[in-house]
């Protein structure tokens, strides 16, 4: 009986101690994990994160927190290094396990629904993103909660998605409330909340580089480098933001400029990670846009031929970022005098475009736009004439739906956008009309519509101030009127 009891003791002492190893073996391959990322080697960062997560499973119970902890750490590191599916998986991982500890209304659980909808929207998955958010935004409003840092990750990851999906109407507000909630918390600890203030910051800048609107860039890249210069142990950020700087010179056609800053965002981004990986491609793609347009298209086709190569490896053919890629390269084949190479690589663009943008999107009525004018070159009127009306009508949908709600200058670049669609499809049609009635009536048509666009946004604003019942608002709508008034 002794002999057994001693046998049973001793057991029971090697069960502890393996379980004691294990312990020891996911916390000392998670400390890896943390010694190199401090060192900002985020490949060997998540080969360690994936390691503590299989040790950890192999001692822990599969609701233990600390399983929560470490694939939502693990999903930070995959989303920064663009393995998105992998991120998504992390984070459904720790959702799961949160939902188990805390219940379905926790913060802790809506923090990683918030991860959850960023994966899926940076993969284009936009419906199923949206009811992700929708699930998060739940918990925050029962919670009547919207000044945590967790409400405003959710409202810039949403503001995010809606400035990839071109409503930028949705995008703006989100993107300024999230940046008013950072910036308290930066303002009260900025050494750990300052990025978070600068990453949207940066997204509210791209919304206006995307619509034309210059006017606050320069203020507010100039913003953005202050802070990363003063602070340049914060690398990658630092390189994001030089490359966003650049764009803003790009955008207003300073290319020298443009691509000095660039080169300086590629050195930052190979220091710091090599060149597998999306921020280097993009940085790449950009610096590829300059040189095409001051003509040096080897080494556009060169830069962009090593960009498409490495979107293909990290996301596949069916994504925004390859896609885009291949529209670059078929406008620099088509000034290389390469046609047929430009054309097919421009058919097989918009098929994935409409598929992961939708046909309301700006870059997709680029390629149509491009598209048209190649067929018209091959006097191909059909498929031009097809095209130049689905581009017409996209500006038509997006003036009506959101017109009521932009500022006075977002309404002339949208308006500038329709006028745009308006004469190339005039430009094509005044020379066919003398031989076919039918474009007259297509160009009165489209006139008129154009107008009534804009007669019933005002209305509907007109309409909304007075069922307001704010009588300063009022005060103030009825002066514009008048002042409005003089000046015609």
């Amino acid at each position: 009986m002794k002999r057994v009891l001693s046998v049973l003791l001793i057991l029971i002492q090697m069960t502890f101690y393996a379980n004691y190893l294990f312990a020891q073996a996911w916390q000392s391959c998670r400390d890896s994990a943390e010694y190199y990322n401090r060192k900002n080697e985020y490949n060997k960062t998540i080969f360690w994160y994936s390691k503590a997560i299989k040790k950890a499973e192999q001692s822990l119970s599969p609701k233990d927190t600390v399983l929560m902890h470490l694939n939502y750490t693990a999903g930070t590191f995959y989303m920064a290094l663009g393995d998105k599916i992998k991120a998504e998986k992390c984070f459904t991982i720790s959702a799961n396990i949160a939902k188990q500890n805390f219940g379905e209304n926790h913060t802790i659980y809506a923090k990683s629904l918030n991860e959850i909808g960023h994966a899926q929207a940076m993969q284009g998955n936009y419906s199923v993103a949206e009811k992700t958010f929708l699930s998060s935004m739940e918990i925050f409003m029962a919670k009547q909660d919207n000044t945590s840092l967790e409400y405003a990750d959710l409202q810039a990851y949403r503001a995010s998605m809606y400035r990839y999906k071109n409503e930028y109407h949705l995008s703006e507000p989100l993107f300024r409330e999230a940046i008013s909630i950072y910036k308290e918390y930066m303002n009260k600890n900025p050494e750990h909340n300052y990025d978070k203030y600068c990453n949207n910051l940066c997204g509210l800048g791209l919304i206006y580089q995307d619509m034309g609107y210059f006017d606050p860039l320069p203020k507010i890249w100039q913003e953005l480098l202050d802070i990363f210069q003063n602070k340049p142990h914060e690398i990658a950020n630092y390189g994001v933001i030089t490359n966003n700087y650049a764009l803003m010179y790009h955008s207003q056609e300073n290319y020298k400029e443009a691509i000095s800053y660039y080169k300086k965002a590629i050195e930052i981004q190979i220091k710091l990670d090599g060149k597998e990986n999306d921020n280097y491609a993009a940085y790449i793609n950009n610096l590829a846009g300059c040189y095409h347009k001051l003509g040096y298209l080897r080494q556009s086709d060169s830069l962009l031929q090593e960009c498409l190569a490495i979107y293909e490896k990290l996301v596949g053919k069916d994504h925004y970022d390859y896609v885009e890629t291949t529209y670059n390269i078929s406008n620099l084949h088509l000034d290389m005098g390469n046609t047929t190479s430009a054309l097919q690589l421009l058919q097989e663009t918009e098929k994935v475009q409409a598929k992961v943008l939708g046909k309301k999107h700006f870059r997709y009525m680029a390629t149509l736009n491009t598209l048209s004018n190649m067929y018209l070159v091959n006097n191909n009127h059909k498929a031009s004439d097809t095209l130049l009306r689905q581009i017409l009508d996209a500006r038509l949908y997006q003036l009506n739906t959101f017109m009521p709600v932009l500022s006075e200058k977002e309404r002339q670049i949208y308006g500038k956008n329709v006028r745009t669609a308006c004469s190339n499809f005039y430009s094509y049609a005044i020379p066919l009309a003398k031989t076919q009635s039918q474009f007259i009536e297509d160009m009165y048509n489209y006139q008129l519509m154009t107008k009534g666009i804009l007669l019933r946004a005002t209305q509907k604003l007109k309409q909304q101030i007075f069922n307001s019942k704010d009588t300063v608002l009022i005060h103030h709508y009825q002066k514009w009127i008048a002042n409005k008034n003089l000046l015609l």
